[in-house]
């Protein structure tokens, strides 16, 4: 049995505020509302009954108003713009607890649409707020989305596509696929901790003008992303916080930044954001980026863990660029202000990582500039881990602790070179271990140092 809802448009006033009435009690099992008529309301609202499941038929939909369901509700069954200019939101009463009985919030419910010509933001938005609102996850289906204002995610937000395998450059077909094409400073702004996105494609249509995700009002505590391709940003991602705030608890699988100026920014400063703590990046691939992979910069780094990751074209090749001759260009980059921290780097391949448009640097170039990893105030423990066509794997600038066990060096692509390529550029208070190095090709030295002997060095098997 259903109960049934039909309603003319042209007989509501503005603003007018509606229960809808029925015969369900405590006692009885909630049955299926239908709605088979557009219902516009005029600016007001609406009280839906408590129902088993929320049925759209034929023209049925709500449109310009705030329609309110009750918790029971746990499924709706419409096409696209069934909620036309509508904000979904759970009744409040007493009984009623905050999280809806919703599985998810299904963008096309709200009208985005994959069709090219369309802009997609305030139907993607409306979807992002009522699934807010009702504390349950946004669906948006497989295809391709434009958008041409940021989307913004508040705490506790869940924005998920289709999951097609993993999204790379060379497999994104199927995927669901937003595509910005404003001009704000980011594509998607993150404002709240706790925010969870998997399973999308983002790319600006102009390459290196915007952010793709900007995180910022303490939105940097336990972001979690699952399979989502960044690209064509400035900062992949790029964490704004405040003074007191950090980048911290974060664990990201199977995320691609692809042609970017930067991966990943936590440039917070000395006196501003104070930690970024107990991160974990897992099969995490960075390509095609003009500087920096990742780069840390704060107060106090601790316990930030590069697991099985993929960096490759750093400053190389396609992402070769004059502008940055002059800069230092690294896979991680980890600028520590407090006397002492950790990064840990597990397994995975690092390829091309230094300043060249070929194979071949420019004979004016600072070899200096380019390395694996640049450090300051980290103890960072590196195993397992292959080189190909890399330069120094570590620079060393503060009071370093650096272990490298049981790694590769595939050598590095150049005809000439005026001086030896050492494994670490060290200073007075580096102190350097190495357990199992093997080159394969273009011997390195071990360390040098440009300043005073280096505090400790220890080499247990190297060949």
């Amino acid at each position: 049995m259903f109960l049934a809802f039909s309603c003319n448009a042209n007989t509501k006033t503005n603003k007018e505020y509606i229960v809808l009435k029925s015969s369900i009690t405590e006692n009885t099992t909630p049955k299926d509302l239908v709605i088979d008529s557009v219902i516009d309301l005029n600016g007001g609202s609406i009280e839906l009954p408590a129902c088993s499941t929320l049925i759209f038929e034929g023209d049925g939909s709500f449109h310009n108003g705030r329609v309110y369901i009750d918790n029971i509700t746990s499924s709706i069954v419409g096409g696209y713009g069934i909620f036309d200019n509508i904000e979904l939101t759970l009744k409040q009463n007493t009984n009623n607890p905050a999280k809806s009985s919703l599985p998810y919030i299904n963008a096309h419910w709200f009208g985005a649409k994959s069709i090219d010509n369309i802009d997609n933001t305030n139907a993607i938005q409306k979807a992002i707020d009522a699934g807010h609102s009702l504390s349950v996850p946004v669906y948006l289906p497989r295809g391709y989305y434009r958008i041409y204002k940021t989307i913004r995610l508040y705490e506790g937000d869940m924005l998920k596509g289709d999951d097609i395998g993993r999204i790379t450059p060379n497999h994104q077909d199927g995927a669901t696929f937003i595509r910005y094409c404003g001009n704000e400073q980011e594509m998607v702004s993150v404002e709240g901790n706790n925010v969870s996105i998997e399973n999308i494609l983002l790319a600006s249509s102009s390459l290196y003008l915007v952010d793709g995700i900007s995180l910022k009002n303490n939105a940097g505590l336990y972001f979690y992303m699952n399979n989502v391709l960044i690209a064509n940003a400035k900062y992949g991602v790029n964490c704004k916080l405040m003074k007191n705030e950090g980048f911290s608890g974060c664990v990201w699988d199977k995320v691609t930044i692809w042609r970017c100026v930067r991966g990943l920014s936590v440039d917070i400063g000395k006196d501003k954001g104070q930690y970024v703590t107990y991160n974990c990046f897992n099969n995490l691939y960075v390509s095609s980026v003009k500087e920096k992979g990742i780069y840390l910069h704060c107060r106090a780094i601790n316990s930030c863990v590069f697991r099985d990751c993929l960096f490759d074209n750093i400053s190389y090749g396609p992402a070769f660029d004059e502008v940055y001759k002059k800069s230092e260009k690294a896979a991680i980059h980890v600028l520590n202000e407090a006397k002492q921290g950790s990064v840990i780097v597990d397994g995975g391949y690092f390829e091309n990582i230094y300043y060249c448009k070929e194979s071949e640097p420019s004979s004016t170039y600072d070899d200096s500039l380019s390395s694996v990893f640049f450090i300051n105030n980290v103890n960072m423990s590196i195993s397992n881990v292959r080189f190909a066509n890399t330069r120094t794997i570590v620079n060393s600038r503060g009071i370093d602790n650096v272990r490298i066990v049981s790694c590769i060096d595939n050598g590095y692509l150049r005809s000439q070179s005026t001086e030896k390529i050492p494994i670490c550029k060290a200073n007075e208070n580096t102190v350097f271990e190495i357990d199992n190095y093997v080159f394969v090709e273009n011997g390195k030295d071990y360390y040098s140092t440009s300043r005073g002997d280096i505090k400790y060095f220890k080499v247990n098997c190297i060949r």
